[in-house]
């Protein structure tokens, strides 16, 4: 047994020796983000797992789970097994095939190429190779940053040592992967065919003691999987944010690249089914990983856009970008894992315009202490996974209920002290506004009012409360609305569907402002003074006629191409005009 763990272990130095010019000989380099041969459409029901073994999409065959000694075979096998003279596989002679055309091959090629033509699962191959090049492309960046990079201060020698490692465990997992697709029995004979033709390049540093793995054992192999993704996701470091570096997000290279490595391992894994669709959501459902999936889109986003993505978003995840983004792992989420980083984005919300409230305009003492004592979790555990929240009657933990309902008194607080000045410092209260609209919508329906009863003590102040609420949730929404492309990727999204959308919001807003206007005392008078609300009212007023006329026309034979232009430009000018301008200007600001 120990001959036969020495000649796996020279196997395993020997084929991982390929991996510095490709995952297998790196012939194909691609930049950029890699699309898995998974397709990200396929619904979640049609995508199966049946071993480590494959991918199957809809109407693909099922492949037959003959016992080639791999770990699609609930037993456990010996690590190398007698080899009987007469036993031959399809993939033993195969490999065998594979090596006479190597030796004879009398020009130069990589042997990667000659390997593609040779396999009969291009797909499966595919998504394996593209996989791990994406990773050993990612690894590259990350450590040249770290030997060159002005940020490498960040990426501490321990770092880069579980990065490394990471790399390893990657190896290993790709040639157990290759292994069981050409169904290639893992005896000492075709191990050493296998040596003699991945026989390029320099043996890599070794860190670990993987060659030992037992590739028969299912358990040993997933063993592997959880470890690596835990040891992986002790790379990631919470965000941090410092409005002294002005408005905008300032990281070091460094981090965004790690948090990239960390979801492409997450792809890979899900794409060649050594984790499950079920485990992605339970590792989307951490509170650090939601905090970290929220910090990746923002930071995509910046890149594409310039633009960040905070004001006039309430739910995350229903942002066409989220969407756009072709991660197989994003494409698996359910309701409770989009909940849970939508809750997650507005956390993180509060703690960045509360610093620039503090910053910019003034400190808030129980502000600071809120954020500290805040518990994330408590909140997590308690989301309804359902399409409609719980009612408040229906909490039987007192301390928590206690709890949230303190939480709610406070943030109402925070929401009135912070509504000050004009509306380019309304990020605060408008992320509080919409903490408050998904506790409301998502937890507890009943709680928020409940809360401000007790602590207004008249239900008139809970209505102003209310409608206060309510217009900066709409007063946002436009920016939202206006923001939205006409296509992006997947989604496609036209200028009625904007109009539409336009309209519903501004037939609340309309109510809510009036409403808040007939009041004419001071209070009303606060919100007229940073809000604007008489000039938003004229152009809602404004786009409510163009939107109208045009439905009015919609019945009258169809407009020339250059009718369509004008009528396009007009609703585009309304869009634009001079009173926007002066009414919202500020909040522009918000929305960069």
């Amino acid at each position: 047994m120990l001959k036969q763990l020495v000649l796996l272990s020279f196997w395993y130095v020997f084929v991982g020796s390929g991996v510095d010019a490709h995952p297998m000989n790196r012939a194909l380099v691609k930049d950029g983000t890699v699309d898995s041969a998974f397709h990200l459409d396929v619904p979640v029901s049609t995508r199966e797992f049946h071993g480590i073994g494959g991918v199957r999409s809809p109407g693909e065959t099922s492949d037959e789970l003959v016992d080639h000694g791999l770990i699609v075979s609930d037993q456990a096998h010996p690590l190398i097994g007698p080899v009987s003279p007469g036993h031959t596989t399809e993939g033993n002679t195969r490999l065998r095939d594979l090596l006479a055309t190597v030796k004879s091959s009398k020009v130069f090629s990589p042997v990667w190429k000659i390997f593609r033509k040779w396999t009969t699962n291009p797909r499966k191959l595919d998504s394996l190779v593209e996989g791990v090049d994406t990773l050993w492309n990612k690894h590259s960046q990350i450590t040249e940053r770290f030997v060159t990079g002005p940020n490498s201060g960040m990426l501490t020698s321990d770092r880069m040592a579980i990065l490394d490692e990471a790399q390893e465990r990657i190896g290993v997992l790709q040639q157990l992967k290759l292994l069981e697709i050409e169904k290639i029995t893992p005896n000492i004979a075709n191990r050493q065919l296998v040596e003699e033709i991945f026989r390029f390049g320099p043996t890599p540093a070794k860190r670990l003691n993987l060659d030992s793995i037992d590739l028969s054992s299912k358990e040993e192999v997933q063993r592997l999987v959880n470890l690596h993704l835990e040891e992986v996701k002790k790379l990631l470091l919470p965000h941090t944010y410092n409005p002294k570096l002005s408005d905008r997000f300032i990281e070091p290279p460094s981090e965004k690249e790690i948090r990239q490595y960390w979801f492409y391992t997450v792809d890979f894994l899900l794409d060649n089914n050594f984790i499950t669709e079920q485990d992605v959501r339970k590792i989307f459902q951490e509170e650090k990983i939601a905090e970290q999936t929220v910090m990746y889109y923002i930071y995509c986003f910046m890149e594409e856009s310039q633009n960040e993505l905070w004001s006039g978003l309430r739910y995350f995840t229903d942002h066409w970008f989220f969407a756009s983004v072709p991660k197989s792992s994003f494409k698996v989420l359910g309701f409770k894992e989009k909940r849970i980083i939508d809750f997650s984005f507005l956390v993180k919300k509060l703690r960045i315009f509360g610093a620039r409230f503090s910053y910019s305009v003034h400190p808030i003492q129980e502000l600071d202490q809120f954020l500290e004592a805040f518990q994330i979790e408590k909140y997590l555990k308690n989301l309804d996974y359902s399409n409609k929240p719980k009612n408040v009657e229906l909490i039987h933990n007192e301390d928590i209920h206690s709890q949230f309902k303190e939480d709610v008194k406070k943030l109402i607080s925070l929401m009135d002290k912070s509504f000050v000045g004009s509306a380019d410092n309304l990020g605060l209260s408008l992320t509080i506004s919409e903490i408050l609209n998904f506790i409301e919508n998502e937890l507890y329906a009943g709680l928020v009012k409940e809360a401000a009863l007790e602590l207004l003590g008249d239900e008139e102040k809970v209505k102003q409360f209310e409608d206060k609420a309510q217009l900066i949730l709409n007063y946002f929404e436009f920016f939202k609305i206006h923001a939205l492309p006409a296509a992006s990727g997947a989604i496609k999204f036209t200028m009625q569907d904007k109009k539409e959308k336009l309209l519903k919001v501004f037939t609340i807003f309309n109510q809510v402002a009036h409403r808040i206007l007939n009041r004419n005392d001071d209070w009303s008078r606060q919100i007229d003074g940073v809000l604007r609300l008489k000039s938003v009212l004229e152009v809602v007023e404004q786009l409510n006629r163009q939107m109208h006329l045009e439905e009015n026309i919609r019945d009258v034979p169809p407009m020339s191409s250059r009718a369509k232009e004008v009528s396009e430009h007009a609703f585009s000018m309304a869009m634009t005009t001079s009173a926007i301008s002066g009414a919202l200007g500020a909040v522009s600001e918000l929305t960069r």
